[in-house]
């Protein structure tokens, strides 16, 4: 009997290449679209001195959520509050 190990780790709300375990210090403005949201959070985030990296994976899973709540979801993953 063979025993395959199999390890899975998450990252945020879906899968990628990158681990990104730090939060940003940002609270979500009520009534924002995914996209003024987007721009608002990266603000704080190049102000706060994430990478370009970790500043456009977040902003592809953003972008590519399937709604403005999936989107919003994975803003909030990598946020805490201010």
């Amino acid at each position: 009997m063979a025993l395959f190990l199999v390890l899975v780790w998450r990252r945020g709300p879906t899968f990628g290449p990158m681990n990104i375990r730090k939060k940003l210090a940002w609270n979500c403005p009520p009534g924002l679209s995914r996209f003024a949201a987007l721009a608002n959070w990266v603000k704080a985030a190049e102000a706060d001195d994430w990478s370009e990296a970790e500043i456009q994976t977040v902003l592809d899973e953003v972008v590519e959520a399937d709604t403005d709540a999936a989107a919003l979801e994975a803003l909030a993953w990598y946020s805490r509050p201010a």
